[in-house]
């Protein structure tokens, strides 16, 4: 039969819920983050280095055919012995085909590992990259309608935890006792019709230490595990009206008031914050009345500092506390220079904990939220943002701070021009121990979650503030104007979720 070949899909894939306060209000969740190869894609640490999203298991995660977690029995396996001459190796995955064509994801992904027990010997495929695409990594596809594909590899990389590089842009791929390999295919389903076959096929052409056998399992990064949107307490009030009366909210705002600074502690007249209703030309239409546009300007790294602190008004501070907040960017957010911070939470007493000043347990602490920077023209990011925490604790090695990227559920990349429910959670840890608790959720799908957190050694360090901040940088300044809108804050002692309509 002849091979019928299927155009790329998009990088990116997009599941839209309609979970508005309002009718017309569209919010976004992020279905896939993307498998890519470039630069800033999978590495060892990462499965999406752009926005720091770690792997559950440094160096890559995979189910078995058993559906086991890091198992050790493949879908198949191939044995490559030592030879002069190029092999062509090939993996019966029909299995898995057709648990793609159910909707498993990532469809079309597949890891290439050592087997255990196996010749612990290493072996070079052809990648994508080489010239020869005869040789190049595919994977063929009967069903049983007599359709036939070939299918070329949209990315595929190395995965090997001796450096922090992407090895994505090599001519080849790499299989061993440290190495694995990614492989993502433009895998289509087609529901109502079953998969008759399906091979993946490699070239290899260099092989070390007798060869070895190498198994083919279910990519299995940690989005892809079903995620189950979860409701709190905001549940029974529509829009958020009539939040503010619940007993375990300590405070609520939709921006509505003209003297909404005065509703806050601290507000910093450096800021270049307004309401605002509608912005055509930025993409923008508020969530509901008037939102907070918050605009970062070249002139300076702050555009809002904004503050909730609990002594000033509850009269006591915690030791846990839920904070969300509703946030859209604008078309213009373009952070090409540098990264920044988005609000948060601090504890940092004007001691420690923030502006290089590493937290030493005594002195304070913050866990602010964080933008990332991407590269100009970075393709597998236009139209997206990325999001996750920056954080000061008294774990952290080798620096003040740390970025910690949201790789879970739904996952920190964010369409631009939409509103989505950010919430997050901190528990600070029991004096001696290392648990301290960090939770973040987008639009009410969990997208991170840390329990072994040390923030403090002494009772007089608790949670400060809900630390409304927006910052370019580091040092650089922004490249350019860049917007982004807050609405619908919540702090409370319970989880809030999102909206409901």
């Amino acid at each position: 039969m002849k091979l019928l070949p299927i155009p790329n899909p998009t990088a990116i894939a997009i599941l839209f819920l309609l979970c508005g306060p309002t009718p017309g209000i569209t919010l976004t969740a992020i279905a896939d983050i993307p498998l890519d190869d470039g630069s800033r894609g999978m590495t060892c640490d990462f499965h999406f280095a752009a926005i720091r999203a770690e792997w559950l298991n440094r160096g890559g995660d995979w189910l078995d055919s058993t559906r086991k977690p890091q198992g050790v029995n493949p879908y198949d396996k191939a044995v490559i012995k030592s030879s002069n001459e190029t092999q062509s190796v090939e993996w019966n995955i029909v299995t898995l085909a057709n648990e793609w064509n159910t909707g498993v994801r990532p469809t079309g992904a597949i890891m290439l590992v050592q087997v255990p027990g196996a010749r612990a010997g290493i072996v070079n495929f052809r990648s994508r990259e080489f010239a020869d695409r005869s040789v190049q990594p595919s994977l063929l596809v009967a069903w049983q309608d007599g359709l036939v594909q070939r299918l070329d590899a949209k990315s595929d990389t190395t995965l090997d935890c001796t450096t922090r590089k992407s090895l994505g842009g090599r001519k080849n791929l790499k299989i061993g006792p440290h190495e694995k390999s990614v492989l993502n295919f433009p895998f289509e389903p087609r529901p109502g019709y079953r998969v008759k076959s399906a091979t993946l096929r490699l070239h290899s052409y260099k092989q070390w230490q007798g060869g070895t056998t190498v198994g083919a399992y279910r990519l299995s990064p940690p989005w892809s595990a079903t995620s189950k949107k979860t409701t709190g307490l905001s549940s029974a009030y529509l829009g958020d009206k009539g939040i503010e009366a619940h007993s375990n909210v300590l405070f609520s705002t939709g921006f509505e008031s003209e003297d909404w600074r005065n509703e806050w502690s601290t507000f910093n007249p450096k800021s270049t914050a307004r309401l605002i209703h509608y912005d055509g030309a930025n993409g923008f239409s508020a969530l509901d009345g008037q939102s907070l546009e918050v605009v970062l300007t070249p002139k300076q790294n702050l555009a809002l500092d904004l503050r909730y602190d609990f002594a000033k008004l509850q009269e006591y501070e915690p030791e846990e506390i839920y904070f969300r907040y509703y946030l859209r960017f604008g078309q213009n957010w373009n952070p090409t220079r540098d990264g920044g911070k988005l609000p948060g939470f601090g504890g940092t007493y004007n001691q420690g904990g923030w502006g290089l000043r590493k937290a030493t347990g005594t002195n304070g602490w913050s866990i602010r939220g964080a933008f990332f920077q991407y590269p100009a023209n970075y393709e597998p990011i236009r139209g997206f943002a990325g999001i996750g925490s920056y954080a000061y604790h008294m774990d952290v090695s080798n620096a003040p701070s740390e970025n910690w990227g949201w790789g879970l559920g739904a996952g920190g990349l964010l369409k631009k021009n939409q509103w989505y429910s950010i919430e997050q959670y901190v528990k600070l840890n029991t004096l001696g121990k290392k648990d301290g608790v960090f939770k973040a959720w987008i639009d009410g799908h969990l997208v991170a979650e840390k329990t072994d957190i040390r923030f403090r050694e002494t009772p007089e360090i608790k949670i400060e503030n809900v630390w409304l901040n927006v910052y370019h940088g580091g040092v650089s300044k922004p490249p350019q104007e860049m917007s982004l809108y807050i609405d619908n804050v919540v702090i409370a002692k319970e989880y809030i979720g999102p909206m409901t309509e």
